[in-house]
């Protein structure tokens, strides 16, 4: 194996950890300016009563048992739910934990390729790209891709505690990077072709398998393929298991597209599509979007052509693996680690993520890293010309992603931006809709949920946005018809039941308003809007008693929330609990 425990001094290792995760925190500092965002953060953040009220014994309990938001990822919740301990729901404090996470995961990964192929400059150069490139900023300035920052850190402790297990044989090593996937695996299932990645590292720059030392000798920790799959064989339980735990959420919460949807054969072509957009984008990051919406067909010689080039690439590489491994291993990390979010099995709506790539794109940068010294070989100055090339590039990655995250600053701008570069889609006019809403901007948010309905009129979503808007601009006659239209393309939706009571108790309505709010209980007892907005209901009628104990149960699944505590102080002197 290529790793030397004692070479050289410490010193420059320090340096270089210190100074990458200043540069990272000095290059995304502006995120701290930035807003929540109306694309997931609601869900996962400012709405979610378990996140808001921070760490707490029945919080933690949810975090491991919920399947909500149609993930399982406890550590992710966990870590949400410190950040609100800690800093309250104010956006600076969830931004700096998630650049912190990225600059501490910049620096293990220098760390672990420092280790293991001894080569300095080239180990802090892959560092850097990863650290600076604008594909990850959607990861690191997205509050709510929180588990893409943590999956990535404990999926590269682990890789570092594998190459010290390869190298010094220490089970404690062994257990300890078994233990980090296990941590990632629960913060993203991302990290599931973690143990394949393992294979790829032991045949470089591990050298474990398919390279001999000088004289024949075979390396510390060498094996044939069996043994070393075999050696692997917990990490792939664990992958097993996470990917049927994460199949049971995804299809709980129906983010899986069916085949009636989208069929396979689209799928195969998205997949085939999107690879080459991975490394057209990674090499030319421009025209960044947060959404990408799938397109409805692609030529076919355009995708026999994406194969073709693919094909020719993955043969190459393989060809020339004695002469320079590096090629093999890094075009298979980026081909096997996209698999999960490639397509083939489809979740959500787009057709691709610059958040899938904060771990895929390492692959292409070994390529590139190891691959350009070997080209400039022939050079005199070869030193000069890889760091002349590797100074103008990490200037314009660092320039490239200054500029990006100003649109990052608040929703508006971010999908203005989207329908800028990447063209009409549900998504980006459903988010700037809530964006202009959240803003007070009726009107705007209007002519935005209009907009989906026209997309697709049976669309629940944008008729239950349209029916809030209208309500909060006092056109009460037509929320009702917007929000009883949702509810009835949508009936087991809790959600929608609990808003057009909302409207119909302002519209005067209120036994009707208290059918809808004892409806939505019934489909999630653990609604606190529904329990708190029954309480007024009953509390607006006369009804005190039942109004205290609809608020009490408000108050048990949001402990802190001034409205309902100051609802419970004011009905106390007239009422008590039965």
């Amino acid at each position: 194996m290529n790793v030397n425990e004692n070479s050289g001094k410490n010193g420059p290792v320090i340096i270089a950890c210190a100074l990458l995760f200043l540069v990272t925190l000095a290059t995304y500092q502006q995120a701290l300016k930035n807003d929540f965002i109306t694309y997931d953060d609601v869900k996962y953040l400012t709405a979610n009563p378990h996140v808001i009220t921070g760490v707490t014994l029945n919080n933690v309990s949810w975090a491991f048992t919920s399947t909500y938001a149609a993930n399982w990822h406890p550590v992710t919740w966990l870590s949400h739910m410190l950040d609100a301990q800690i800093y309250g729901m104010k956006p600076y404090g969830h931004h700096l934990t998630s650049i912190l996470i990225h600059a501490l995961s910049s620096v293990v990964l220098f760390l672990f390729f420092v280790r293991t192929t001894n080569s300095f400059w080239q180990s802090l150069l892959i560092s850097l790209l990863f650290a600076l490139h604008p594909l990850h900023i959607q990861s690191v300035a997205w509050a709510s891709e929180r588990k893409d920052v943590l999956s990535a850190l404990f999926g590269f402790a682990s890789l570092f505690l594998y190459a010290r297990y390869a190298g010094t044989r220490k089970s404690a090593c062994y257990a300890c990077s078994l233990g980090m996937f296990l941590l990632g695996l629960m913060s993203k299932p991302m990290i599931v072709t973690l143990p394949l990645l393992m294979l790829l590292m032991d045949c470089w720059p591990l050298r474990r398998y398919g390279h001999d030392g000088p004289n024949g000798q075979k390396h510390a920790g060498s094996g044939n393929l069996f043994t070393l799959i075999r050696e692997k064989i917990p990490f792939f339980i664990l992958s097993l298991f996470s990917c049927i735990i994460t199949m049971i959420a995804q299809n709980r919460g129906g983010a899986i597209q069916s085949i009636t949807n989208l069929s396979f054969g689209l799928r195969m072509q998205n997949a085939i599509d999107s690879y080459v957009r991975y490394i057209y984008k990674t090499f030319y990051p421009i025209d960044l979007a947060v959404f990408y919406p799938l397109r409805p067909t692609i030529p076919l010689w355009q995708t026999m052509l994406e194969l073709v080039l693919i094909v020719v690439i993955t043969v190459a590489a393989v060809r020339m693996r004695q002469r320079s491994p590096f090629l093999a291993v890094g075009w298979l990390w980026f081909l096997l680690s996209l698999v999960p979010v490639i397509g083939i099995i489809q979740i959500g709506d787009q057709s691709i993520a610059d958040r899938y790539m904060y771990i895929p794109i390492i692959g292409l940068f070994i390529m590139a890293v190891w691959g350009v010294p070997q080209l400039l070989h022939s050079f005199a100055r070869r030193t000069m010309i890889f760091c002349v090339l590797s100074s103008f590039l990490l200037i314009a990655m660092t320039t490239m992603t200054w500029q990006q995250l100003r649109y990052w600053k608040d929703s508006i701008s971010l999908f203005q931006r989207c329908l800028q570069v990447a063209g009409d889609s549900y998504t980006a006019h459903d988010s700037l809709g809530c964006a202009y809403y959240n803003q007070g901007n009726y009107e705007m948010a209007i002519q935005e949920f209009n907009k989906l309905i026209r997309m697709n009129p049976l669309c629940a979503v944008g008729h239950n946005r349209l029916g809030l808007a209208f309500a909060w601009k006092n056109e009460l006659k037509e929320a009702v018809r917007e929000l009883a239209v949702a509810v009835q393309l949508k009936p087991d939706n809790y959600i929608y039941h609990n808003d057009l009571g909302y409207a119909l108790a302002c519209s005067g309505n209120v036994a009707g308003a208290i059918n809808e709010f004892t409806t939505a209980i019934s489909l999630n007892r653990d609604y606190f809007d529904a329990h708190r907005n029954l309480g007024f209901a009953y509390y607006n009628l006369g009804r005190y008693t039942e109004a205290y104990g609809e608020f009490s149960k408000a108050l048990a699944i949001y402990p802190t929330n001034n409205e309902v505590i100051n609802m419970l102080k004011s009905l106390s002197a007239t009422t008590r609990p039965q």
